[in-house]
């Protein structure tokens, strides 16, 4: 076979400077250009603008100020499109500095290959590939681009994520190796003859015409009331449109009435989650995880369930000889040398037993690499001219094919009973060829080996974090249950242990399967809706055994001798049972499985197979990052709880005070610069800071139905107080009972509205003493935060937002008189009456009817758009 060299440094160079290089792959953050178009070039935001500029086209009144003067219609259009600059600038500004963060965290994580150039192997990214490169593939590594096989020893890779199939494909030379697929076992060459678009994956990939990604069940709670607002605003812009043109009122009147109305919608409110994503991906980066999908932040909050292997959660993977008993008379140590030098693909096992035994020089005849799967290896190897088929790995792979393992059984669980790996290894008795998929010859014991792996020093302490925030924790290991279940001793983990091997679980799911078997074939002879004893009979064990193999999926925390397939099992039936889970794993064994979970997380160090399915990565293996990340998730969407009961509340009360109003007074309550100074400081300031003082809280139930008990009261008790104050003073100062100077100018209608804007942004200033609450007088629930930054904000909103009430320009802008002080205080009191009313009404359990029927309904609304959203995701994993 002709020596392969790979290109030379002038070959490279050459197919640099013509563009045959992999300059397109995937970005863990967005490029600049593309955060700045996100922010700014949303449906709804195109429409503010364009509603700016009919403002400005139909609204030429001047305001004069002094010296200056200014068009109405700019002063509307500035204060409709001003909110949506200022929260375009600061997300703006908020997502750019996250992604310098991290960009340079993700450098450590960038996709690498190793080439051959020149005779020697190099490693580089992946953007650095060029054509025609020569690329080393071992096992565990992820084919980047497409190519042709050169030359393998015992290469098998897994297509799965490309074609669903869950075996894995023998490729000989000449054979394809696509991008996306993996090694599982095995090593090769192959040069590069396709990459970026013109790859195999990004072909299917274009073919879907886009990846469909699962909201998480907070962006979806989050679109259901954005949708059902926005319905209601188009609803109300339409009616407003139709009555204020037939009588007779101008389109400038129309132009500014839907300016107010399209308030309702809460249109900061997914800039206000993505600076709130962005804030967690930085506060998880500093602490090592990176996120590679921005709403895992979100996700990892509603986790119940957590399972991984032990290897780089519970060990550090940092493998050591330990003992071995010999079983055979014959020379042990030179078999193990001969074995242990002939072998290819050596994982840390070889490694450690090559510590002992020596690294010796032998070349093997034939040999079968080691995979999860099969959970063995073995070699054919010539020793003194003789040729010998030696085989290593699990008992329970190999032991059915010796004699009485009785006393192999003994050591075996000696060792593993004090937290040791065990591997036997074995003879064959018979001359045979070496095929994978043959059947293991008799074989002949001769060595029993035993491994220690060292227990992570902060293992307790992270799997506390977990348990105290009532996490079920599984163990799913291809190592003996009973080595791990020693390691929990060792590690001095709390609590109940049920163990369950592979093969346990496996006859369980082979019951299963028989029974469901047996149902089709009867249902098969019989006529459909019909019965049969023999078939009530049979269904009646298939129940039996269904519910035999979950109650034993979801009652065991210790599941050894996995294979790949059972761990994406264990998996799967989890969340078929409503379990919310997180899979923690670093090996090519491990993608199939932390691609099923709710959350897959990787190991910096593990393969890059599975840190490209991940959804987020430990950096330095650093297992311990995980709570954090799980506190970081918590903390992120408790924040946005609140920020939805602020904001709702305040959406809720232009709704109501809009219907009102438009009825009775054919009129909208205010006008758009009236209605910013609303926003801005009721709502917009608050919010943003939310987000970043936010404290965990427990996430087990759905977001919208409690932010929904909390807002409609809230809204219906300040709109209810606002329409009052709007009526009272409305009559008081028609009937000439109450005046002051300046309220003729801009007739009675503003200055009533203006007097209803102080008193709706104090109550939305107040509402930060209950959604966050300092002292336990103004707790719903009991629950009390000693944070001082919450009451600070709110005695700066308080002074800044009477300063500017103040202002002579502003009220010019806002159209409203010089209100007298002692009605600004007034209104400030009424908040204050108003805030013990809210608490009354929110205290009153005669509500909790209304969060009863509103979380039955939003359950089965959720679980329709839940059954589409999965219809999407699933569609589009099949495209793929």
């Amino acid at each position: 076979m002709a020596t392969i060299t790979g290109l030379t440094a002038a070959e490279v160079e050459e197919r640099k400077q013509a563009g045959q290089v992999n300059s397109k792959t995937e970005r863990v953050t967005k490029s600049y250009p593309q955060i700045i178009i996100d922010n700014l070039c949303t449906g709804f935001n195109l429409l503010l603008l364009i509603l700016g500029v009919a403002l400005i086209v139909t609204n030429r009144e001047p305001i004069v100020i002094g010296s200056f003067s200014i068009l109405q219609g700019v002063a509307y259009a500035l204060a409709v499109t001003g909110i949506i600059l200022l929260n375009v600038i600061i997300s703006t500004v908020q997502e750019c500095k996250a992604k310098r963060r991290l960009d340079k965290i993700a450098l450590l994580l960038t996709p690498k290959v190793t080439v051959l150039r020149d005779g020697v192997t190099s490693v580089i990214s992946q953007e650095e590939i060029v054509k025609d490169d020569i690329i080393v593939l071992s096992a565990g590594d992820q084919a980047l681009v497409d190519g042709e096989l050169l030359q393998e020893s015992y290469l098998e890779m897994d297509e799965s994520l490309l074609t669903g199939e869950s075996h894995t494909v023998r490729k000989k030379v000449g054979d394809t190796i696509y991008s996306g697929s993996y090694a599982v076992v095995g090593d090769g060459l192959y040069r590069v003859d396709a990459f970026a678009q013109d790859s195999f994956a990004s072909k299917i990939v274009a073919s879907a015409q886009k990846q469909v990604k699962k909201k998480t069940p907070l962006q979806m709670e989050t679109t259901t009331i954005m949708v059902m607002l926005m319905a209601l605003a188009i609803l109300y812009s339409l009616v407003a449109a139709a009555v204020f043109l037939i009588s007779g009122k101008g389109i400038g009147v129309v132009v500014e009435t839907v300016a107010v109305i399209l308030e309702i919608v809460p249109i900061a409110l997914f800039l206000l989650i993505v600076i709130s994503y962005m804030i967690a991906a930085i506060r998880m980066a500093d602490s090592g995880v990176l996120l590679q999908d921005s709403s895992a932040v979100e996700s990892i909050s509603h986790v119940d369930t957590v399972c991984m292997d032990k290897t780089g959660t519970i060990t550090t993977n940092k493998l050591r000889f330990h003992d071995a008993v010999y079983l055979d008379d014959s020379d042990v140590e030179s078999a193990i040398s001969a074995y242990i030098g002939s072998i290819g693909g050596k994982n840390r096992t070889i490694e450690a037993l090559e510590g002992r035994y020596g690294p010796k020089q032998y070349e093997a005849v034939d040999e079968i690499r080691f995979s999860s799967e099969r959970k063995y290896s073995a070699a054919k190897v010539v020793v003194d001219g003789k040729a010998h088929s030696y085989y290593m790995g699990a008992l329970s792979s190999l032991g059915p094919h010796m004699g009485d393992t009785s006393r192999i059984e003994s050591i075996v669980s000696d060792y593993s009973s004090r937290g040791l790996r065990t591997v036997l290894f074995a003879e064959s008795v018979s001359e045979h060829d070496m095929d994978p998929d043959a059947d293991i010859p008799e074989l002949k014991p001769l060595a029993v080996f035993a491994i220690e792996d060292e227990v992570r020093s902060d293992c307790r302490e992270t799997i506390d974090v977990f348990l105290k925030n009532n996490m079920d924790l599984k163990v799913i290991s291809g190592d003996d249950p009973a080595t791990v279940n020693a390691l929990f001793t060792i590690a001095n983990i709390p609590g109940d242990r049920k163990i369950v091997s592979g093969d346990r679980l496996a006859e369980l799911s082979s019951k299963r399967q028989d029974a469901s078997d047996r149902v089709a074939a009867i249902k098969a002879g019989v006529p459909e809706g019909s019965s049969t004893p023999e078939l009530d009979a049979v269904q009646a064990e298939f129940r039996q055994a269904d519910e035999e193999y979950i109650d034993c999926i979801l009652g065991t925390n210790i599941f050894g001798r996995m294979k790949p397939d059972q761990k994406e099992e264990v998996i799967d039936t989890l969340r078929a049972n409503g379990r919310y889970v997180a899979m923690v794993g670093d090996g090519v064994n491990d993608v199939k499985s932390l691609k099923k979970a709710n959350v897959g997380v990787a190991l910096e160090s593990g393969s890059g197979a599975a840190r490209g399915v991940a959804d987020m990565v430990l950096v330095k293996d650093n297992f311990s990052a995980l709570p954090k990340a799980l506190v970081e998730g918590k903390r992120t969407v408790s924040g946005m709880r609140n920020i939805l009961k602020i904001y709702i509340s305040r959406n809720l009360v232009l709704a109501i005070l809009i219907a009102m109003t438009l009825i009775f007074l054919n009129r909208a309550p205010f006008n758009p610069m009236q209605n910013m100074f609303y926003s801005l400081f009721a709502v917009g300031i608050s919010a943003f800071f939310m987000s970043f003082w936010a404290k965990p809280s427990d996430n087990s139930e759905l977001v919208l139905p409690k932010v929904l008990r909390y807002a409609l009261p809230t809204a219906l008790t300040i709109a209810v107080f606002g329409l009052i104050i709007m009526a009272v003073f409305d009559y008081l100062m028609s009937e000439g009972i109450l005046t002051f100077a300046g309220y003729d100018e801009y007739g009675i209608e503003q200055a009533a509205s203006g007097l209803v804007i102080l008193f709706l942004t104090f109550c939305g200033i107040l509402q930060l003493l209950v959604v966050d609450p300092h002292f336990r007088i103004f707790s719903i629930d009991g629950e009390v935060h000693k944070d001082w930054k919450p009451l600070a904000l709110m005695a700066l909103l308080s002074v800044t937002s009477i300063l500017v009430y103040n202002s002579g320009v502003f009220c010019t802008l806002m159209s409203i008189p010089a209100i007298p002080i002692w009605l600004q205080l007034s209104m400030i009191g009424l908040a204050f009456v108003w805030l013990l009313v809210q608490h009354v009404v929110l205290k009153w359990n005669k509500f909790t009817f209304m969060e009863d029927a509103l979380e039955s309904w939003y359950l089965r609304f959720l679980e329709k758009n839940r059954q589409k959203e999965n219809e999407k995701f699933n569609k589009s994993q099949s495209s793929k």
